[in-house]
Formats: structure tokens, C-alpha cells, sequence
């Protein structure tokens, strides 16, 4: 038998190939990107050439790489350069942030920014124009909530958007107003959409140049394979540019924004088309809007705010008829979902899809399954619906969700639960709205509660074990995607796709995990971060 061209052997450590193996391996041995070997040092040493790259990697611990399965890259890309509001607990400090940076700019040039959380101010309810205006009135001001489902304007950039008393709210959004009629500054949902036409927008060089340090970044996570839910129209394309480049060193899973959707189906676009590194994912709908806005679609009203029961963003039958379309064009479908009204309105529209879904081998998923009935859990698993859920949403939502949904978050990010029933439950972050961090997510999921955090995990029933929150950014991620005959495990004929890590995650205490550090990242046997400290 022909010895193949060896590129990269690993040895002297503990490599994983898949978070359940029964031991780790000493070596590996990667050919053309793809794993040919795993075992022990001896028999890896053979098949080493002259041209082959050796590394010891002095008992440090090798897993495969991660896939964040939901996330926004261009938009995250665009706001690690924008206003970050994120976490500040003090209002004034946040007026002050906004205040610095609206002196960087130009009369008339838009401040952009995101990350402001009402949730976590004491000296204010919700904020209003009249704020932005006393701070700065030469600039229109968007500001992203950190949920992103809510925007914070000035009286400038209503006025540049024409919106006004007479403006009536668009379906499936809310213009809040004063008891005047007035409109306060904040667009809920889709009449965030209303501001859109009016900011301009960063050059394609700007967006392009965006994408390539953030690729970077996702590398210093650990991070090589993406679930991108990006809405902006140049996404896909700029990614089509990079490939045909061979610049895009990332494995990019792209869903469909709802309103491409007959586009899509016209082009003949069908879920799974692509190679390695780009490929069609489903079509992205939103059913409901977010916990952080009050917004998420629920059966009861949220506690402190009577008849708010949320936004529906999409009926079940708008929702159904969109599945019909995508469905017949081989598009799979994921729905954002985060109330309970909301996930049940999905899951019983899916259910109706199962045999059909099943026929394509399309695989339906819902984004977030946040808060779930303990009736409606099982049937993720009966009807194959992905549960495509965010841990690190959990260390943030505790008090805001404790707040508003009051003894219903028994039964909130049930992971465990999901898992009991059979369901498939993948990872993301929902980057820019939390960090491109799976440690930070697998510590969450296997944690509940945040690191300095004195209180007890938050409902501990629904914790999970390490090599199962391991497997929500790995090969469960892979399955999400189709792609777990080439990536997700270690596995010979798979792609070298991984990472070295600072200790060994499956076996230091648990909550030492937040300490855990990435020191390489390899994408298809190729380094592509290198930590300092390695």
C-alpha cells in the first residue's frame, strides 16, 4: 500500500477525536487536510517524510475545531469597530460612551451602535429621543438593543425616516409613542426596518476588509465553521468573492433571509448546495421578537407589564405558506423562536411538514427554542426538528427572565431535556449580541450561572455533562449542517479541522472551564492562529 504524502503529524498529547471517546490518542496524522491516522507515536513516526511538519504538543489537549451554528458575521465583523453599550450598567455612563463618540464625526455622518439593555439600568425605564437629542443633535443615531430587536433613535434620524405621529405601525412591528401620539424613539421589530433606507451603508471594500479581520478572530476562538444568519443582501456574495479568492478560511453554513425566499426558489437554490467551505444552509424566518425587548410571543402576559403577550412577527399562516414555497424548492427552513406561544406555533406547523421534510432530507430547525411548555419538548424529537439553541444567552437572561416570565423559566433553555428526548441540540452565540465564545458557551451549558456569580446554577436539572455541550459546537454541529460525513469528529478521512486547548477540558473541574484558553487552531490540517503562549 502506497504511504500517503504526510503534511502535519501531532503527537505527544491527548487528542479527542469526538467529545464521547472512551480515551484520547497520542497521535495524529493529517494528509492533504484530511486526518489518515490516529493512534500512537510509533506508528504515526512512520509514515513522517522529509517534508513533513512534526509538532509535540507536550501533553496539551487536541478536539475538533468549533462551528458556532448561529450568528450574524457581517454584522458582528461590523461592531467590533462600532459604539458597544454592552453590559453597562449606568446610564450615564452609557450617554457618556455615545457622547465620545458622536465628537469623532462629521455633521451628518450616522453613529452606529449596539448593546444597550434596559434590563440593566436602575435610574431609567426606557430610554427616548430627548436623551440622544441633549447629547448630540448634528448626527442621526441608531442604536441596536443588545437583543437586537429593538432600536434607540434620535429626533434626527426619525425625521430623516419620516416617521412621525402619522406613521402607522408596520405589520408585525411597533412604533412606541408618548401619550401625545408622538413617537418616543423606539422601534420595536420590524419597524426597526423603517430606518434601514436611510443609513448609509460601508463601502464593499469596508465590509470586505471587516470579514477578513473577523475570520481572524473567529480563529483565535477555536472557531472554523459558521451558521451564518446574516441578513445583509451583500453577505453571500462577499463570501462567494473571498472562496473565489481562496481568501475565506472558514466553513460557512448560509441561511436564506425570509425575504429572498422566492428569489431563491427562482434561481433553483437549494439547501446543501456548495462545497467545503460555502454552502446554501435553510431560509431564516422570525416568528416572535426577544425576552430582552418584551417582545418574545408568549400564551400568558409578561409579569410587570399587563396585556403585553408580545409580537407576532410571523402567523402560522404566513409561516406555512412560506414552508410550502421553501419546501418545494428543497430549501430547509429555520425559524427564530423564543416565546412559548412562538415555539408552538412553529413546532405544530413543522409537524404538518415532517413526511415532506423527511422525503428532501431536509433537516427543519428552530433558532433559540428559548422558553418551551414541558408538553412541547418532546416533539422536537418526534417530528426531527433541530433545537439550534445559544447557551451564553442564559448568563445574561437569568435576572430579565426571571423578572418577566416569572415561575414559567422552569422549563427555559432546557437543554437536558431536549437532549433525555432524543432531540438534536446544537450551539451558537448569536454574535454581535453575545461573544464568538464556545468555551464561554459550553461553560453556560454545563455551569448554568455565570463565574462570579455566588448564587446556585439556574434550574441545575437542565445542566449538561462537558462531552455534551463539547458536542453542540462539534459534531452536532456538523449534523445540523449535513456535513457530519466530512467534519465535526477527528476521524480518519474527515477534515483535519482543530484545536489545541490549554488543559483538558473533560477532565478539569467544570467550573474551571471560564479558565480554559485556545492555543492553536487548525483549519483542514493548516495553522491558522497561533496563541503566544504556544
Amino acid at each position: 500500500m502506497r504511504k500517503p504524502e504526510v503534511d502535519l503529524i501531532l503527537c505527544g498529547g491527548k487528542i479527542y477525536p469526538h467529545p464521547f471517546a472512551k480515551g484520547p490518542k497520542d497521535s495524529l496524522v493529517v494528509s492533504r487536510g484530511k486526518v489518515v491516522y490516529l493512534g500512537e507515536s510509533k506508528g504515526a513516526l512512520r509514515l513522517a517524510s522529509a517534508k513533513t511538519e512534526e509538532i509535540n504538543l507536550e501533553g496539551k489537549t487536541v478536539i475538533p475545531a468549533f462551528t458556532d451554528c448561529h450568528l450574524h458575521f457581517l454584522s458582528w465583523a461590523l461592531s467590533l469597530k462600532r459604539v458597544n453599550l454592552d453590559g453597562i450598567s449606568d446610564f450615564k455612563e452609557v450617554l457618556r460612551k455615545i457622547k465620545e463618540a458622536g465628537e469623532r464625526l462629521t455633521p451628518g455622518v450616522w453613529l452606529l451602535g449596539r448593546g444597550w439593555n434596559k434590563n440593566l439600568w436602575r435610574d431609567i425605564d426606557v430610554p427616548n429621543k430627548a436623551h440622544l437629542d441633549t447629547i448630540l443633535s448634528e448626527n442621526p443615531i441608531l442604536l441596536h438593543s443588545k437583543d437586537g430587536h429593538t432600536i434607540w433613535a434620535n429626533s434626527l434620524a426619525l425625521e430623516l425616516a419620516k416617521i412621525d405621529r402619522n406613521t402607522p405601525d408596520p405589520e408585525g412591528g411597533v412604533i412606541v409613542r408618548d401619550p401625545q401620539g408622538e413617537p418616543t424613539g423606539i422601534l420595536h421589530e420590524n419597524a426597526c426596518l423603517l430606518l434601514d433606507p436611510h443609513v448609509k451603508k460601508p463601502t464593499r471594500n469596508v465590509l470586505r476588509k471587516a470579514l477578513l479581520e473577523a475570520i481572524k478572530h473567529a480563529h483565535r476562538q477555536g472557531v472554523v465553521g459558521i451558521h451564518d444568519c446574516e441578513e445583509d443582501d451583500e453577505a453571500l456574495s462577499l463570501w462567494q468573492e473571498l472562496l473565489s479568492e481562496e481568501k475565506l478560511d472558514l466553513r460557512v453554513y448560509k441561511m436564506i433571509p425570509q425575504e429572498h425566499l422566492e428569489h431563491a426558489s427562482s434561481l433553483g437554490l437549494s439547501t446543501g448546495y456548495g462545497d467545503e467551505f460555502l454552502r446554501i444552509g435553510p431560509v431564516k424566518i422570525y416568528a416572535d421578537g426577544a425576552l430582552g425587548s418584551q417582545t418574545a410571543l408568549m400564551f400568558e402576559a409578561y409579569e410587570e407589564i399587563r396585556g403585553n403577550f408580545g409580537v407576532e412577527v410571523t402567523s402560522k399562516k404566513q409561516l406555512q405558506s412560506l414552508l410550502e414555497t421553501a419546501v418545494k424548492s428543497n430549501l430547509s427552513v429555520t425559524v427564530h423562536a423564543i416565546g412559548d406561544k412562538a415555539n408552538y406555533n412553529v413546532i405544530s406547523v413543522f409537524e404538518k411538514y415532517k413526511a415532506e421534510f423527511a422525503k428532501r432530507k431536509l433537516r427543519p430547525r428552530i433558532e433559540h427554542a428559548q422558553l418551551l411548555r414541558k408538553q412541547d419538548i418532546p416533539r422536537f424529537a418526534k417530528s426531527n426538528i433541530i433545537a439550534s439553541v445559544q447557551p451564553s444567552h442564559l448568563l445574561a437572561d437569568r435576572d430579565t427572565a426571571e423578572r418577566y416570565w416569572g415561575s414559567r423559566c422552569e422549563t427555559i433553555y432546557p437543554f437536558e431535556s431536549l437532549l433525555k428526548s432524543r432531540a438534536l441540540l446544537c450551539f451558537g452565540s448569536d454574535a454581535p449580541i453575545e461573544a464568538l465564545n464556545p468555551l464561554e458557551g459550553i461553560y453556560a451549558a454545563v455551569n448554568r450561572k455565570k463565574p462570579d456569580d455566588p448564587r446556585a446554577s439556574w434550574y441545575p436539572q437542565e445542566k449538561l455533562k462537558v462531552p455534551e455541550a463539547v458536542a453542540g459546537f462539534t459534531v452536532r454541529a456538523a449534523q445540523a449542517s449535513g456535513e457530519e460525513d466530512i467534519k465535526g469528529s477527528l476521524a480518519v478521512g474527515k477534515f483535519a479541522d482543530m484545536v489545541i486547548l490549554s488543559e483538558d477540558i473533560f477532565q478539569i473541574p467544570p467550573e474551571d472551564i471560564h479558565k480554559v484558553r485556545v492555543l492553536a487552531t487548525f483549519l483542514a490540517g493548516r495553522m491558522v492562529y497561533r496563541g503566544k503562549s504556544w
